[in-house]
């Protein structure tokens, strides 16, 4: 268990990283920075709430296996490359309104994941951000998502989702 005193702002790059008896986390709200992998491998964590002021994740939770609830702040504007990669335990998940860009492998292989509930503001979907996902069943992106990135297909950004039945893209 880590529990933080208020007055820390920053968790550093890969500070919890491979922590693998830690199973709670409690984060003051002064808290306005995660470093780059900070929680990665951490395979016995099971939820945490991120703090309001939190603008960015990247990598953060990576191969969190046992991670099945996420609370994420209002002031969240990006999920970068690998921040929930692998965390096969994660349920469902509510993308806060300021997310705009959601990068490559952000939710990779979260096999438990049946639930997102996307921002409207959501402009941008970088390749295999969801594959692996093979609980999913329905995916409706939002009206004013711009870009979908894939280096091949738009295929790869949604692979390996066997159940998904209905995926609804923007009229645009």
């Amino acid at each position: 268990e880590a529990i933080f005193t208020e007055g820390i702002s920053y968790i550093g790059k890969r500070s919890f990283a491979e922590c693998m008896k830690l199973h709670q986390v409690v984060l003051p709200v002064s808290v306005k920075e995660i470093g780059d992998g900070a929680f990665d491998g951490c395979i016995n964590l099971e939820s945490i709430e991120i703090p309001e002021g939190t603008r960015s994740l990247h990598g953060t939770f990576r191969d969190c296996t046992a991670l099945k609830e996420v609370k994420l702040p209002n002031t969240l504007h990006e999920l970068r490359n690998e921040t929930f990669r692998n965390c096969n335990s994660l349920e469902s998940i509510v993308i806060p309104e300021k997310v705009c860009h959601i990068g490559a492998y952000c939710f990779e292989n979260c096999e438990e994941l049946t639930e997102i509930t996307f921002p409207t503001n959501l402009y941008h979907i970088e390749e295999d951000a969801f594959s692996g996902c093979s609980s999913l069943e329905e995916l409706v992106i939002p009206e004013f998502t711009k870009g979908i990135q894939s280096t091949h297909t738009i295929g790869v950004v949604f692979q390996n989702m066997p159940r998904l039945k209905k995926l609804i893209f923007p009229r645009e």
